[in-house]
């Protein structure tokens, strides 16, 4: 295993509502051109993916479910009722023995220019990532945090040209 692939037992179920795992849909709502985001991912054996958001209160509220019976699955989702907050994440409930592989919470298409406030418009610009590692005293802790993000080649090809 490793940090793409998770395995659930059969008749066991697992909640990826974790800050890591959930994919915040209001934010996205208000900061992109998105309407709709994909989730995907690879199955191997029979589960049940049960999609869920939350209110800006956390109340939760259940958008779909899918029977998964193996291979590759795609599920669109709205990014609708967002305005005051809220996150998607999904649930794994494992009918035999289940690898979820490469899940990703995926845009349907490739970003359009920007319409900005005086009616002009720019981009699609190359994204750039930068790292901040804020620190107080521990410049250690900090460059050994630098030396992981560069020994992880996923990591590394996102943050240099």
């Amino acid at each position: 295993p490793d940090r793409t692939t998770l395995t659930v037992p059969e008749g066991a179920e697992v909640s990826l509502q974790t800050y890591f795992n959930a994919f915040p849909a209001s934010y996205w709502r208000r900061w992109s051109q998105l309407g709709s985001v994909v989730l995907a991912m690879e199955v191997d054996g029979r589960a049940t993916l049960s999609v869920y958001r939350s209110k800006e209160d956390g109340q939760r509220i259940a958008v779909t479910s899918v029977e998964a019976p193996g291979g590759r699955v795609e599920i669109p989702l709205e990014l609708r009722n967002f305005e005051d907050g809220g996150w998607l994440w999904f649930d794994v409930t494992a009918e035999t023995d289940v690898t979820i592989t490469d899940a990703a919470w995926c845009a349907p298409h490739l970003p359009g220019p920007q319409l900005l406030a005086d009616g002009s418009t720019t981009g699609p610009e190359d994204k750039k990532v930068a790292v901040g590692i804020p620190t107080f005293n521990r410049p250690r802790d900090a460059v050994n945090a630098l030396h992981a993000l560069a020994e992880d080649p996923v990591v590394l090809a996102a943050i240099t040209d």
